[in-house]
């Protein structure tokens, strides 16, 4: 198969200077939709941990190579999560305890 780093056309040879650009855009593009498809999960990977562990190691590569605003995203979502499934009048005590 063809390496999908290459050029399209396949007529030029690559030089390994393009070819790192292309991995890097490619890596930034994946960060970003793995931290945006695991933002509705992340009350789920902290009330989890450490059984989530590895989630968090993975969420946590994503996050290093996203943007500073993937980052703000993900915090303003768990801190939405956490008011709405845990910080409210009805929540178990034992519940929020282990949670935090």
């Amino acid at each position: 198969g063809r390496d999908v780093l290459s050029k399209e056309n396949g007529a030029e040879e690559d030089n390994e200077e393009e070819r790192q650009k292309r991995k890097k855009r490619l890596d930034f593009a994946v960060a970003e939709c793995f931290v945006h498809t695991r933002q509705s999960e992340i009350f789920d990977i902290v009330a989890d941990y450490p059984d989530s562990h590895p989630a968090v190691e993975e969420l946590r590569d994503a996050i290093n190579l996203a943007t500073p605003m993937h980052r703000s995203r993900l915090a303003m979502e768990l801190k939405r999560s956490l008011q709405k499934r845990l910080l409210h009048p009805g929540a178990n005590t034992g519940q929020i305890i282990d949670v935090y």
